[in-house]
């Protein structure tokens, strides 16, 4: 199974920003990962997805706010 994060911002991420980023994902959870960058509307949006895969999903509560 793969779970997919999106995260949406104003400016372009940086590749230190990203790096951050996927640590703090690693650290948590230690699976395969990729992540794909988008732009839109002429860069006004941009998009930088993490994908974690071969992941075993199981119904409990991931994050308690």
């Amino acid at each position: 199974m793969r779970l997919v994060t999106s995260i949406m911002t104003s400016h372009k991420l940086t590749g230190e920003e990203k790096i951050k980023i996927m640590n703090m994902f690693s650290s948590v959870y230690p699976h395969k990962m990729e992540t794909f960058t988008y732009d839109y509307e002429e860069n006004k949006y941009h998009e930088f997805d993490i994908d974690l895969f071969e992941l075993d999903l199981q119904k409990k509560l991931f994050i308690k706010i």
